[in-house]
């Protein structure tokens, strides 16, 4: 969590110095397809903000058909243009970073290839950004001398240079020429059709497949989006507090919930136990209270005997014997009648006793399955909290590079 506020306090303080960043410390997974685990080609960008290559894209809806796309990382599914993934908006800015990661990279190795110029397999010493290839040593010297590629000069960079100037977005993007018109790659683009998805176009396409379509001029479009996607950030970056704020309530919510489940689990243990030891201390006092009453009627019965033995002995033995049985089965009775209720009394509070803790054990499943249905609702939120920071991230990342390119 502090990783990702640090990273983000970061982004927010060097926007106004994105340009000033040198290209080379670029990650190259940054630019690598999650889907092929290649290197971006023809980089296209869903509305979620995740970019894949154009064919890994068609290969998808191919295997999938219908008119929706789900972005493989983020699962959100979104509607497709009329001309299917052709439709989707071009990563240029992505594709300005791949050029500059493979010149790098033959800065770097400085492999064999061959010279657009000369035609040669040789080893290359410079880019044309204009030639859109890499040239020997000695049609760079060329490039750089003659008058007949001098609109080739300033487009032209040596590879031995790449590393010591520090390339930035906005010098790599003061060396490339302006784009090119896709129908006509001879011809420089100079408008944009608002009518086909801001594509932009040569002045011949506005008397063919553009006629009569909303057109703007390019420098004058990129300045108002550039105005528009600015405050947008800005507008954004508003909310970077409360995002981040309840991604560390969410990480603590676990930790909260698991002390509430425990302290509830604790105070219904205690109610348990503390009820338990009620009815035991009952069925103890009952027990005691039986016991006494018998050893009294044992008395009571001996001491009766006695009596009649002392009063009647003599006189009527025969009496005394039949008295006697008779309050012999009398004290039986009642002998008989006080364990049946003693026993009585002991089955219903055991019955008590296993309904409270039937009801204990209940009670603790039940918090349980809140527990784990809230931690699923807490890891849910997580999810997507996590998803709208990558989006957010994204989001704030794309427009800092595109704010900071000054090509149009």
């Amino acid at each position: 969590m502090e990783k990702l506020r640090s990273g983000l306090a970061t982004r927010s303080t060097s926007l106004d110095m994105a340009s000033a960043s040198p290209l080379k410390d670029i990650d190259e997974r940054f630019l690598q397809c999650s889907i092929c685990m290649d290197q971006l080609k023809e980089p296209k960008h869903l509305p979620c903000l995740h970019r894949y290559c154009r064919s890994c894209l068609k290969r998808i809806v191919v295997e999938k058909g219908g008119g929706k796309l789900q972005c493989p990382t983020c699962r959100e599914t979104h509607d497709l243009p009329k001309n299917g993934v052709d439709g989707l908006k071009t990563d240029f800015h992505t594709n300005n970073l791949i050029e500059f990661v493979q010149l790098h990279n033959s800065a770097r190795i400085n492999p064999e290839r061959v010279c657009i110029g000369c035609t040669k397999e040789v080893k290359v010493t410079a880019y044309c950004f204009k030639c859109c290839d890499f040239l020997c040593h000695e049609c760079y010297e060329f490039h750089m001398t003659s008058m007949i590629v001098k609109d080739h000069r300033q487009h032209t960079i040596c590879l031995s240079e790449v590393a010591s100037r520090n390339l930035t977005i906005e010098k790599l993007s003061e060396m490339k020429e302006a784009p090119r018109c896709r129908k006509h790659p001879e011809k420089v683009s100079e408008l944009c059709c608002k009518s086909c998805n801001n594509m932009p176009i040569c002045v011949p396409c506005t008397y063919g497949l553009h006629r009569g379509h909303d057109l703007q001029e390019v420098s004058s479009l990129a300045v108002f989006l550039r105005g528009n996607l600015g405050e947008k950030l800005n507008n954004l970056m508003v909310y970077q507090k409360t995002i981040y704020a309840t991604q560390e309530r969410l990480e603590e919510a676990p930790d909260k919930l698991a002390h509430t489940v425990a302290v509830e689990k604790t105070k219904r243990v205690e109610e348990f136990a503390r009820k338990e030891r009620s009815i035991k201390s009952e069925m103890a006092e009952k027990d005691k209270v039986c016991q006494n009453t018998e050893k009294e009627l044992k008395e009571l019965m001996k001491s009766k005997e006695a009596g009649w033995k002392r009063k009647l002995e003599e006189e009527v033995r025969k009496r005394h014997e039949e008295a006697g049985e008779v309050e012999r089965q009398m004290v039986d009775r009642e002998l008989t009648k006080l364990d049946e209720n003693h026993k009585r009394n002991r089955k219903e509070l055991e019955k008590k006793l296993d309904a409270i803790n039937k009801e204990i054990k209940e009670a603790i499943r039940t918090l349980q399955n809140r527990n784990s249905e809230q931690a699923k609702r807490l890891e849910d939120q997580s999810q997507r909290c996590n998803t709208v920071i990558e989006k957010f991230r994204n989001v704030t990342e794309m427009a800092a590079n595109i704010l900071a390119a000054k090509h149009d």
